[in-house]
């Protein structure tokens, strides 16, 4: 993650959402649900160990606090 992006790389994989387009975060276990500008889009983070996933929640919380994006 980035200022702009999140930038998804796994295997053969890639996801990049622009950070702008964000309306709003739904946390699930080891999951976000992503609202965008005109659909939902639901990220699996299994991949990553507990560790690495809550460094990256607490920046996307930050993010969206920051921002005013809904955060649940």
């Amino acid at each position: 993650m980035d200022f702009e992006t999140i930038k998804i790389k796994r295997a053969l994989d890639r996801d990049v959402i622009k950070l702008k387009s964000i309306s709003f975060v739904k946390t699930m276990p080891l999951k976000l649900e992503i609202g965008l500008n005109d659909y939902v889009k639901t990220l699996d983070f299994s991949w990553l160990t507990p560790d690495e996933f809550e460094s990256f929640m607490a920046r996307i919380t930050e993010y969206c606090v920051k921002n005013k994006i809904e955060i649940e």
